[in-house]
């Protein structure tokens, strides 16, 4: 499909493909997130709402573990949609029998963040680790006091 749409040859989708498969190799985590992450999975039941292709997905989980302590995990290449597009939010909610109302959806894109709210989510906008933690803490608290 590739090949034809974008005029590339056989040798070019090889290389892009390597390069999407390698990528998540060359991130790296920022430790405040992790640790609000962890924070989170231990607490309440936290899931993964990506817009991430596959199998680059797959080896981020095994480059950081930390992720497989999700409660579950809903990514767009799986879906074949992706945020902010309301069905892959539905999809999370209906596999997990969620209810909106009781999320907390937390993203860096403003678009993401709108959808969210319509839906019925309440919403973080990401903006540095140090925002997060400080706007999660009261919630950990509340939390690990019930």
């Amino acid at each position: 499909e590739l090949t034809t749409q974008f005029n590339l040859s056989k040798n070019q989708i090889n290389d892009i493909q390597t390069i999407l498969t390698q990528f998540p190799r060359f991130l790296q985590p920022i430790q405040p997130s992790v640790d609000a992450f962890c924070m989170s999975c231990k607490i309440l039941p936290t899931y993964i709402l990506s817009n991430f292709q596959q199998p680059s997905f797959k080896n981020l989980l095994t480059s950081f573990s930390f992720l497989n302590e999700a409660t579950g995990i809903v990514v767009s290449a799986d879906e074949q949609c992706k945020k902010p597009d309301p069905t892959i939010f539905q999809r999370l909610l209906n596999r997990y029998s969620l209810n909106a109302e009781q999320c907390l959806f937390i993203d860096d894109q403003p678009a993401n963040i709108a959808q969210a709210s319509d839906i019925g989510f309440q919403t973080i906008l990401f903006n540095s680790s140090i925002n997060l933690c400080e706007q999660l803490d009261p919630i950990f608290q509340t939390t690990n006091n019930n």
